[in-house]
């Protein structure tokens, strides 16, 4: 069997209390460090480039921004790793706009146990 890896988390959310609140639950999943945070799309686009995560939590509606416009530029910069998408105001056109530039999935904030198990599940694969 491959070694597990440790997963490399970045979060990127302008709400104070809900990155402390995801940052106290991820860590108390094995296998999973988290390397940086940012608050404003230029934040995330420099702390993803610096700290290059296999995971980055991003928030749609930031602070100076949008999370969607992260997305496709560390996309189109070729960031190779995972992303999962976060909104307060999901929505099928929302989902459909974060795919196509793919975005693994989006969470409703309101349900944070579905993105948190999901974070999980990946923490908890074998390494390619």
């Amino acid at each position: 069997m491959r070694p597990i890896h440790e997963l490399r988390v970045v979060i990127v959310e302008d709400s104070h209390v809900f990155a402390r609140r995801v940052r106290e639950a991820l860590g108390e999943i094995p296998h999973l460090s988290i390397v940086g945070a940012a608050e404003t799309p230029l934040e995330a686009i420099a702390t993803i480039g610096a700290q290059k995560p296999s995971l980055v939590l991003l928030d749609i509606n930031l602070t100076g921004g949008s999370g969607i416009d992260v997305l496709r530029a560390i996309k189109n910069g070729g960031f190779p790793g995972v992303v999962f998408m976060m909104t307060s105001e999901p929505s099928e056109s929302v989902r459909t706009a974060c795919l196509q530039l793919k975005a693994a999935e989006l969470f409703d904030k309101a349900e944070p146990e579905e993105l948190l198990a999901a974070v999980a599940e990946l923490a908890s694969k074998p390494a390619l």
